[in-house]
């Protein structure tokens, strides 16, 4: 479940711009496009927050990852076309329909990444470093604001 209170305080202290709310066609259509169905977390807080543009909020990982810093989060019709959900999904060989889906980079360049492949990691959330090397960060998107700091 959405934890829609911890998202609203990160958002009221980290969010510098935040995107316009896209409607529940927007996200079919985007699914659509992409080929894919967002895991219904994302869905809900694509519909509810929809990504922004954040003042480099800390959150501490696990494993390989030690911090981490969000510049931006993908939304749907986004203002600046880097942060435009789905934009750039021909990042990676084929990825069509989209089995890995950027959903925001840190202000380092990293790249945060969603599964979309409907299998165990469906709704995994791993970070891709600028060198390329991806580690997990979380099993589900619901998990990422419970990082936080």
């Amino acid at each position: 479940m959405l934890n829609a209170s911890l998202i609203s305080r990160f958002y009221d202290t980290h969010c510098r711009t935040r995107f316009l709310l896209p409607t529940d066609g927007d996200v079919s259509l985007l699914e659509s496009r992409l080929g894919v169905a967002l895991p219904t977390i994302y869905r809900e807080f694509l519909l509810r927050f929809n990504g922004g543009l954040f003042a480099d909020p800390l959150f501490v990982a696990r494993g390989n990852v030690d911090r981490f810093r969000i510049a931006y989060l993908h939304g749907i019709y986004a203002p600046v076309k880097h942060a435009d959900l789905g934009s750039d999904t021909d990042i990676f060989d084929d990825n069509d329909p989209v089995e890995i889906l950027p959903i925001g980079a840190t202000n380092g360049g990293d790249l945060l990444l969603m599964s979309t492949f409907e299998d165990e990691d469906y709704g995994c959330i791993s970070l891709r470093a600028i060198d390329q090397a991806t580690h997990f960060i979380v099993d589900g998107f619901d998990e990422l604001f419970d990082l936080l700091m």
